[in-house]
């Protein structure tokens, strides 16, 4: 539970605070980025989140095996996915009903933590990847602050998982996996864009949550 998180109680407070108020439409922002460090609690902060706000999440998963001529690209599907988060509050994507929307609970958020790899920053897959959210930020984030969701059509926040690897040789910096790397300036520094980063984890906050230390 969130009280046993190793996670610092602002930074739980920073999130829950987002997800609140994008949901109720207090908050003009439409997606989060959480980023850091592997194993720091960012997703755990998010679902226990989504338990305790009651929320469903829905989450991006990229599809199984190669993509041919006859099947759709995994850009032509994230932009179908994320395309369609600005219509409706629940996206179901099982394989048994085809991605068809769920209209009987519209509180839900949709989390990203697959994305496609950054080796090659001019690469096609990546250039639609980008492609694909800036045009999710620019359908959904409201172009004034005061603008208010309607209660047919409700928010559904977008959330990235960014598990940022720094490498610092000369010859290794090109593998690095950063945030930046990834989305690029144009998505970073949108309007409807906020950006979390998640610390390591204090050595004193790992003793609180282990027993008998």
């Amino acid at each position: 539970n969130l009280a046993e998180l190793a996670v610092h109680v602002k930074k739980v407070k920073a999130v829950r605070d987002w997800v609140s108020g994008v949901v109720r439409g207090r908050v003009s922002k439409r997606l989060l980025i959480l980023r850091g460090n592997a194993g720091v609690g960012k997703s755990t902060t998010v679902r226990l989140l989504a338990k305790e706000l009651g929320l469903n999440i829905t989450e991006w998963q990229n599809p199984d095996g190669g993509v041919d001529q006859e099947s759709r690209s995994l850009v032509a599907q994230f932009e179908d996915f994320v395309g369609r988060c600005s219509n409706f509050g629940q996206l179901s994507f099982s394989g048994d009903d085809s991605g068809s929307p769920n209209h009987n609970d519209s509180r839900s958020m949709v989390l990203i933590e697959e994305f496609p790899s950054t080796y090659n920053r001019f690469s096609n897959q990546l250039s639609g990847f980008r492609t694909a959210v800036l045009h999710y930020l620019h359908a959904t984030t409201p172009i004034s602050a005061f603008s208010q969701p309607s209660q047919s059509n409700p928010v559904t926040p977008v959330i990235m998982i960014i598990s940022e690897s720094l490498l610092t040789t000369p010859t290794s910096v090109s593998d690095s996996f950063t945030a930046h790397r990834l989305l690029g300036p144009d998505i970073l520094n949108h309007s409807g864009t906020t950006v979390i980063d998640f610390n390591p984890i204090a050595p004193t906050y790992m003793t609180n949550c282990l027993p008998g230390f």
